[in-house]
């Protein structure tokens, strides 16, 4: 038996819902009880005789006391599903990994409710790839909605003002904006400018040893000149602000 979503919550769940059912009916799930919430995004179960702590992979949380609180009025019922995304664990010994369970009468995931009531960020990972076209939607569905996070402007997307950029130096933040330049040097290192003065406008980096992973995923990187680009990653200060994504999830190509 799976916990079920409190009535406050309901007809959130028919709208996201469908995120995740279609997951559900793939994920190899693993039954197990929960026994404390241990963090924003991490919970302590019993599967078997065994103690497992499961990260919920490939996220972030700017508010983590206000997503632990949510997680621990969430589930109150202590039998959950499981689904591990990896056989490793991260430095804290976590298993890496989402919680299933009811909502709205249908299987959802625990990431698809929290993106969607804008109590996360989606932070991708390689890990979760088959999971991110859901939870990108979920929480699209959180921010143009105005839930959680997103209804407050310390959290909302930044532009790519580098005055305004400088200030976020060493947080991880959400920064969308249009290339005004892309230049690939020699040595196969790639910069996004979204300026006219590349030392002190937004910029983000590709490294040469990521290049060929992201013109994999986003095609020809120097045709992505006058492009709408939205990135996440920590704001690092480098002839102005600057973020280098270690993977191309972490960089969406938008639409016009």
């Amino acid at each position: 038996m799976t916990p079920i979503i409190k009535p406050a919550l309901f007809v959130f769940c028919l709208v996201v819902a469908a995120c995740g059912q279609a997951g559900a009916r793939d994920a190899q799930l693993t039954p197990g009880r929960i026994v404390e919430i241990s963090g924003p995004l991490s919970l302590r179960l019993a599967i078997g005789e065994e103690a497992v702590e499961i990260r919920l992979a490939s996220l972030v949380s700017p508010v983590p006391e206000r997503t632990q609180a949510f997680l621990t009025d969430l589930l109150s019922s202590p039998q959950v599903d499981v689904e591990f995304l990896n056989e490793t664990t991260d430095r804290y010994q976590r298993r890496l990994g989402t919680i299933w369970l009811e909502a709205g009468g249908e299987r959802t995931d625990l990431h698809t409710l929290l993106l969607a009531e804008g109590l996360a960020w989606l932070y991708p990972y390689p890990d979760a790839i088959d999971h991110l076209p859901a939870w990108r939607l979920a929480e699209e569905v959180g921010r143009t909605s105005g839930a959680g996070i997103w209804g407050e402007p310390e959290f909302r997307v930044r532009d790519v003002d580098p005055d305004m950029l400088m200030q976020d130096v060493g947080t991880i933040q959400i920064v969308a904006g249009r290339v005004t330049d892309a230049a690939v040097l020699g040595n196969g290192r790639v910069y996004l400018n979204f300026g006219s003065n590349y030392r002190t406008d937004f910029t983000i980096r590709i490294d040469a040893e990521l290049a060929a992973a992201f013109t994999a995923r986003w095609g020809d990187l120097a045709a992505l000149e006058q492009r709408r680009i939205r990135v996440r990653g920590v704001i690092r200060d480098e002839n102005g602000p600057m973020i280098i994504p270690p993977n191309p999830d972490r960089m969406e190509v938008l639409e016009d």
